[in-house]
């Protein structure tokens, strides 16, 4: 298989079907699914099991470790040459896969990803248009072009299986660690396209509260050093305000709180 399309889930056997028949939708066909049980209570797994896929259909169950972890696990026994990581509440345009995979024909070794748009259900852009294509890092994309948006991808397995989560196990630290780590090295080029259909959940990761979140200090102290020495340019009051969030997580990592 080209591309292994990986979900970790937990409790969403009610949305899981919708996921499902986006992918039985897609005009690019060289693909397997990839789903990672984070220990759901409900019928996930019987659900996962009845279907009558036309396409290979992997289901792991692993015990309750949070989304990180499963999404580590994912990215490990993912057997594609690229893996896209799509989250059980969100579903691919039939056209999605089509234009990430075919967006790869010109790119090169310095890439590790091309990245779309998600739309909100009602057909409505997430976050403001931006000039794509940009080739760039995605640390770059945030904090020197200013385009701040949820964006989904195409990666190649082999670089982001080297570069898994950290404090994968903290409910809290910051996902974006892990691709800031990435983009030290890689670009990826970032497409106007809308790719797949987001619908945040009020149980998902995106409703936690700011107070669990940054629970934690350590993770996000490592993410704020990270990004106050990331080698690229970005504004000076960026790099203050990482500067100050540095002494913010520091002393509250030193006190234990």
């Amino acid at each position: 298989m080209l591309v292994t399309v990986v979900t970790p889930t937990y409790n969403r056997a009610h949305l899981l079907p919708r996921l499902f028949e986006s992918l039985q939708q897609q005009t690019f066909t060289d693909f397997d699914w990839l789903i990672v049980d984070d220990g759901s209570t409900d019928r996930t797994g019987e659900i996962v099991q009845g279907w009558d896929a036309p396409f290979p259909v992997t289901y792991v169950r692993q015990e309750n470790a949070g989304t990180k972890v499963a999404w580590n696990h994912g990215v490990e026994l993912a057997s594609g040459e690229f893996v896209a990581v799509i989250g059980s509440d969100d579903w691919y345009l039939p056209e999605g896969l089509a234009r990430l995979v075919s967006e790869w024909s010109d790119l090169d070794d310095r890439f590790v990803s091309v990245n779309g748009r998600l739309v909100t259900p009602d057909g409505r852009l997430h976050g403001p248009p931006s000039p794509g294509p940009v080739d760039t890092d995605s640390f770059s994309y945030w904090y020197r072009h200013k385009i701040v948006c949820d964006t989904i991808g195409l990666a190649r397995t082999e670089i982001v299986r080297r570069h898994p989560f950290p404090y994968a196990e903290s409910r809290g630290a910051p996902e974006a660690l892990a691709f800031n780590r990435i983009a030290r090295r890689y670009l990826t080029r970032f497409i106007d396209d809308p790719i797949a259909i987001v619908d945040f959940q009020p149980d998902g990761l995106t409703a936690r509260p700011r107070s669990e979140v940054l629970a934690e200090p350590k993770p996000w102290l490592a993410y704020y050093w990270e990004a106050l020495t990331f080698p690229r340019w970005v504004p000076l009051s960026t790099r203050t305000k990482f500067a100050l969030n540095c002494v913010r997580f520091g002393a509250r990592t030193i006190l234990g709180r």
